[in-house]
């Protein structure tokens, strides 16, 4: 059956609407720009290595516009460069995780034999070695939250099939082991995230079924982990407690404190959490993501129904708009941030460029585009076409 010109461009969400004369035979003429600016970069993990931002992004310049996802680095005066050349469309942004440790840069990499697996970046063709197998074969260990804590490189991952990821390490001399079991349960794992250091110990978010909580707050002493709090103590609830960010001596995160305040921005001094600030009051969530630490201020993005996801900043006890990079209550949603030379970088996404690197400018009140990675136009893919009034209408992506 055939669509409506008002059904085909609601429906046809990412392309751009065309129309061709099929009495005249011109050239086809556009509609309606739904996606006016080209691909998606994909750059959501930023990480400040050696004075460059590093990070996954898809440069789309692959075979016949395929993805082409490479680790890469920025610097504001000599630009983007590819710090990879091998991992292509297999590898996702959002799994490039990336720590200095031992005088080398670590990172989560894409090995076509061998999976998702450690390596650290070198001068070969590759541009990475693997430090090893943890998962024999073509099965991923996935390597995630790299963090340095004392004199070795901690992180997320599994080591077979049957086992969910938990907590590992790897000295100095790339030895990995197990550190901690959160869950004996077969194929679940503790799944450790946001590993950050606070007052001599190493926090976590963690989900252990042998003790009976949902995802928690955990901390390693450097010998024994245990539960910090139980934040979202009701049954089959958990708090999840994501993005942690240490802040004036105090460990920020993002957290679902009950059924009546949603997730928040939380607060923990060293013996007890609270909620630092309500930004959606009552049931609502503000859903705090990618805090950092920039000019003396916590940065955080954060959604509420005016301004949908933007830019925050702390201030006391309230939460103050930064500023808009997509004015309304859509918002731009936003990864994570990192500083480099004086300069608060972060990852966004827009209907219109996908994921890219932007910053906050110097005014400090404003957003900017730092570049658009995915420049390169797409397959235009045109189809569902259909006549009316004598035109021939169908959907294309035109890259612009």
């Amino acid at each position: 059956m055939a669509m409506s010109p008002s059904s085909l461009l609601t429906a046809l969400l990412g392309f751009s609407a065309l129309a061709l004369s099929s009495a005249s035979g011109s050239e086809p003429s556009l509609l309606a720009d739904i996606n006016p600016l080209g691909g998606d970069g994909q750059v959501q993990m930023l990480f400040n290595i050696n004075g460059e931002l590093v990070f996954g992004a898809n440069k789309c310049d692959g075979p016949y516009g395929a993805a082409n996802v490479e680790l890469r680095a920025f610097h504001p005066t000599s630009g983007m460069r590819d710090l990879t050349t091998t991992m292509s469309s297999s590898f996702e942004s959002q799994e490039a995780y990336v720590c200095e440790f031992n005088s080398k840069v670590y990172f989560s990499a894409y090995h076509p034999q061998l999976g998702m697996e450690l390596a650290y970046l070198d001068s070969s063709e590759e541009g990475f070695t693997l430090v090893s197998d943890l998962v024999p074969g073509y099965t991923d260990s996935f390597p995630r939250h790299l963090t340095v804590f004392g004199d070795a490189m901690y992180f997320n991952a599994r080591r077979s099939n049957k086992e969910g990821p938990e907590l590992f390490k790897a000295t100095a001399s790339d030895e990995i082991s197990l550190v901690h079991e959160f869950n004996s349960v077969d194929y679940r794992g503790g799944d450790p995230k946001y590993l950050t250091e606070f007052r001599g110990k190493l926090y976590m978010q963690a989900t252990s079924d042998d003790i009976l909580v949902g995802a928690e707050l955990f901390a390693f002493d450097g010998t024994d982990v245990t539960m910090v709090a139980d934040i979202c103590a009701s049954v089959s609830c958990s708090s999840s407690p994501s993005h942690l960010t240490v802040f004036n001596d105090t460990l920020y995160m993002s957290a679902f404190g009950d059924w009546d305040t949603g997730r928040e921005l939380w607060a923990f001094d060293g013996s007890s959490v609270t909620l630092a600030v309500d930004i959606v009051p009552g049931s609502g969530s503000s859903d705090p993501r990618g805090l950092a630490v920039f000019n003396g201020s916590l940065f955080f993005g954060a959604t509420t129904p005016a301004t949908g996801t933007e830019l925050f900043r702390l201030d006391g006890k309230s939460a103050v708009l930064v500023a808009e990079l997509v004015t309304g209550p859509d918002g731009a949603d936003l990864g994570t941030m990192a500083q480099l030379e004086g300069e608060l970088y972060m990852s966004r996404h827009t209907d219109a460029l996908g994921w890219e690197l932007y910053r906050l400018s110097s005014t400090g009140n404003a957003i900017e585009l730092v570049m658009d990675v995915c420049a390169t136009p797409l397959e235009s893919l045109p189809r569902f076409f259909t006549i009316h009034d004598g035109d021939v209408y169908f959907a294309a992506d035109d890259g612009y």
